[in-house]
């Protein structure tokens, strides 16, 4: 019987994704796309401290069981973009394993494959496709994820927001956790809001970068080496990177940086008393926007609006 896999919703990455399972001879069943739903059964069956993206995700891998119960489908849970044996992952190397036996104690019944990050999260990656179906040569499942990976390329490309040469527009970086940045359904789609208001809005967080991660950093490696001078520990997970762009973003004339922080969240929350303190030093603006189930759109709205006419008038610009 053939495998069928769920996993989380991560913006256009998921139909990549999607698509690469299939190759790979694996049916694919999605979640229903994030909506109000969602939320609530995420935050229903968490603990109120838990960060949104673990309430979010939750919800979604419910909604899917929910499907499959309906049809009579067992789901396989391909924990995407974390792991379960890595000190520097989320919630202590804990994060799918709370999910699963929330999930179990719901009365659920399924399987699992978590990515584990042995090394570079690629070789995690590896493993993890290798497992959804045995059947596959290593071989292929490398020629696959490469197939994947220049497609990830080629829709970051499309979904760039930031024109290099353009020095007349406000220039926001955007720093944050991972799938906070990447999932527009939780950051209330903040990059096409700061573009339709004439902003130039640059980021590092791209599921491209995160594949390197263990070789190479999002960052280039001479603006982390200035951030260690100031700073030496780390915050891990995007902590780190976080903090480390605000010195890519000071020497390259930013106007702002926008600070997309679950509430809750570990590393970031570790590592947001830093980035003020180098904000200040720096003199780099920096706004954080906490995400959480209380938010609400038109307060996100209100807040960008305000802050992006302060850096306009500030700079000049009509």
């Amino acid at each position: 019987m053939k495998r069928v896999v769920t996993l989380p919703r991560m913006s256009f990455y998921t139909q990549i994704i999607k698509q690469l399972l299939e190759n790979l001879g694996v049916a694919v069943m999605l979640p229903p796309p994030i909506t109000e739903k969602t939320i609530k059964l995420g935050v229903k069956h968490s603990s109120p401290m838990m960060c949104y993206p673990f309430k979010i995700t939750l919800g979604s891998f419910i909604e899917a069981l929910e499907m499959a119960k309906r049809k009579g489908i067992k789901l396989t849970y391909l924990g995407v973009g974390t792991s379960n044996v890595c000190m520097s992952s989320c919630r202590f190397q804990q994060y799918f394993e709370i999910q699963k036996k929330i999930c179990e104690d719901l009365g659920y019944d399924f399987d699992t494959i978590f990515i584990e990050r042995k090394g570079t999260i690629f070789f995690g990656v590896l493993s993890a496709f290798k497992r959804v179906n045995p059947k596959n040569s290593y071989p292929k499942v490398v020629r696959e994820l490469i197939k994947a990976v220049k497609l990830m390329h080629q829709e970051e490309k499309k979904n760039e927001y930031f024109d290099w040469n353009d020095q007349e527009k406000i220039r926001i970086g955007i720093v944050g956790e991972f799938y906070t940045v990447v999932e527009s359904s939780i950051n209330y789609n903040i990059f096409n809001k700061l573009r339709n208001r004439g902003v130039n809005v640059h980021t590092f967080v791209k599921y491209s970068n995160e594949l390197k991660r263990g070789y190479k950093g999002e960052v280039p490696m001479r603006f982390v080496k200035e951030a260690k001078k100031y700073y030496k520990g780390m915050f891990r997970a995007h902590g780190d990177p976080s903090h480390h762009a605000l010195y890519f973003y000071k020497h390259h004339n930013f106007d702002a940086v926008i600070h997309l922080m679950p509430l809750s969240c570990m590393p970031e929350t570790t590592s947001e008393m830093i980035m003020d303190l180098t904000a200040k030093r720096l003199d780099l603006p920096l706004y954080r926007f906490e995400i959480d189930e209380t938010n609400s759109e038109a307060n996100i709205n209100t807040r960008l609006e305000a802050s992006v006419e302060l850096l306009q008038r500030k700079k000049g610009v009509k």
